[in-house]
């Protein structure tokens, strides 16, 4: 079974969102009969009365008759099985930069084993004033004109650029001699002519082809804003420089992809790094499609999507269709939507459908995909209630979506606080984190709103990833080769050099952070090394960037990793690291 999901908020009366994960793309899997549909639109779900072949919608209440298939589960899924004739093809982007260069071992490593896979490549260079490609074994040339334009207009015949085999062997066997130019770029310089390559690679793709990128940057943002079609995959082969990455994220989430940090220090962790750029690259891919929403006439639809900047506008009624972007399981296709109560009726029980369309290219296959899910909304009474049944993630984005300023809302927390008998455990996570947030240096009393993509990366990207910044598990390994036990500790430096093991792990400022002596974790049955591999390709922890091994004796490097004594300077510490992944 392969997952993605898109989320939805359900805002009841004033502050009261859900989410919704939905959508399971079945691979070799028994699919469901498309249930029927009634004449008001909905389709036949479990909510509705059955009674032998009819049934009575739960939404406008009409007797259909002549049923066959009674749906058992809240989805259903309908799935056809064709032959696909999309061909995957990767183009390899490779800026010459002095960090880069040294890393063209595992770049070699990466392209030769993405070829003997079967995968048809290309390999284009580019520095300051030009963009260098292989064309059929032979190396070209194209100046670069400054008015895009005048690039989008050039004589192109991508198919040229496709390398056999023997190709790739003789181009990487003497890379050094390939490379059809000497004055090495640094990273100030190379975000430019990267934009313009970018351009001319949109220009003449076609559907099934991947970017592949090798870039190094100290740059913020782009100079301009690219057109981009395809899943852009980034890999930054030095790790400290990745402060582009919330604007790479941006098209990434649009067009799919992933991002990659490699250590080029760290030469134990090469064939890790490999594995996991070709893991990403390899993975099944969705082609677009749509999702319809059905609801009933007593709820209004506002739509907040991220890509609109939560600039807020109401949608038609009853239905409304968005298009999907193409995506993976690592790159959610995420749109956030408010269902606005209409005070007027008094139905305290309402039914929603979520009818999802798309296929899924896997092993020459294409996966047509049809999911039908019947969400139930009951309306109840007290605040409590509703929030003991949201998760942390969603619990923060509904309330900050009526109070993005996190002074007002620690206001309000505390007044919840003081009437209730019982402190909710929720309000208590929210108090705290709302005194983290207050650190923040994006946080001005002048402008009191954190920005959407702050917002966006914080609270709404994923729960799982917020829930482990606030309320962290370790693992702690008694035997290396033995299975962990995961329980939540504090990090602090005095705990953790308490604690009698052969190694810790745990997530940390967006790493996964290993103390031990030994540092050859990722050796044959070394489950320290197992649990690394796994949190690092989890869905749940897409920003993940790398791993971290500090011996037990590294005191100054886990003083950096541990949260500090002063409780407000180990957020400060962690909101400055955050910030490199934010748009300011």
């Amino acid at each position: 079974m392969i997952t993605t999901s898109c989320q939805f908020i359900y805002k009841q009366k004033d502050i009261l969102p859900h989410t919704i994960n939905i959508i399971p793309y079945p691979i070799n899997e028994q699919s469901s009969p498309q249930p029927k549909q009634c004449k008001c639109g909905y389709y036949d779900n479990i909510y509705n009365t059955h009674n032998g072949n009819s049934f009575i919608c739960c939404n406008c209440g009409r007797i259909n008759e002549n049923i066959e298939n009674i749906p058992k589960t809240q989805a259903t899924i309908h799935t056809e099985i064709q032959h696909s004739s999309i061909e995957r093809k990767f183009i390899f982007l490779i800026s010459l930069q002095l960090e880069i260069v040294s890393c063209q071992e595992m770049i070699k490593k990466t392209i030769k084993q993405i070829s003997s896979k079967g995968y048809k490549v290309a390999c284009i260079f580019f520095n300051e004033n030009s963009i260098h490609y292989i064309k059929n074994g032979t190396r070209m040339n194209i100046n670069i004109i400054p008015r895009l334009k005048e690039i989008n207009e050039l004589p192109f015949n991508i198919e040229s650029l496709w390398l056999t085999p023997n190709m790739v062997d003789s181009i990487l066997s003497n890379f050094n001699d390939n490379i059809p130019f000497n004055d090495l770029i640094h990273l100030h310089q190379c975000l430019d002519e990267w934009c313009k390559s970018i351009q001319l690679i949109n220009t003449i793709c076609t559907h099934g082809i991947e970017v592949v990128s090798f870039l190094n940057t100290n740059a913020k943002e782009l100079p301009y804003p690219i057109q981009l079609s395809v899943p852009l995959h980034v890999v930054f082969p030095d790790k400290y420089q990745s402060d582009i990455y919330p604007t790479l994220l941006h098209y990434i989430r649009k067009n799919g992809g992933s991002l990659h940090t490699w250590d080029r220090h760290t030469s134990q962790t090469f064939d890790d790094s490999i594995n996991s750029l070709i893991n990403d690259l390899e993975i099944p891919r969705t082609n677009g499609g749509t999702l319809t929403i059905l609801c009933p006439p007593q709820i209004q639809i506002i739509n907040s999507t991220f890509e609109r900047s939560f600039n807020d506008k109401v949608l038609p009624k009853k239905k409304v269709t968005f298009a999907l972007a193409p995506t993976t399981p690592k790159s959610h296709s995420n749109i956030s939507i408010y269902f606005k109560e209409k005070q007027k009726y008094k139905k305290t029980i309402l039914y929603m459908q979520f009818i999802y369309n798309d296929s899924l290219d896997y092993n020459s296959l294409s996966f047509k995909c049809i999911c039908i899910e019947t969400i139930k909304f009951t309306m109840v009474n007290t605040i409590i209630e509703y929030y003991n049944g949201l998760s942390i993630g969603a619990s923060i984005q509904s309330l900050f979506y009526n109070l993005p300023d996190p002074l007002e809302l620690k206001k309000n927390l505390k007044r919840y606080l003081t009437v209730l008998s019982n402190p909710h455990y929720q309000f208590l996570t929210f108090l705290k984190i709302c005194n983290y947030l207050l650190t923040s240096p994006l946080y001005s009393q002048a402008n009191p709103q954190l920005s959407a993509l702050y917002q966006h990366l914080l609270f709404d990207f994923d729960p799982y990833y917020l829930y482990s910044v606030y309320n962290p598990i370790i693992y702690i390994f008694t035997n290396n080769y033995q299975q962990p036990q995961a329980r939540h500790t504090l990090l602090k430096k005095e705990i953790i050099k308490q604690i009698e093991a052969s190694a810790i792990v745990f997530l940390n400022f967006g790493r996964v952070v290993i103390l031990t002596d030994d540092q050859n974790i990722h050796c044959e049955g070394n489950q320290v090394g197992i649990l690394v591999n796994s949190l690092r390709y989890n869905i749940q922890f897409p920003i993940i960037l790398n791993e971290l091994i500090i011996p037990f004796n590294g005191s100054e490097l886990l003083e950096y990793c541990m949260l500090d004594d002063n409780e407000l300077n180990s957020f400060k510490n962690f909101i400055s690291e955050l910030n490199r992944f934010v748009l300011k």
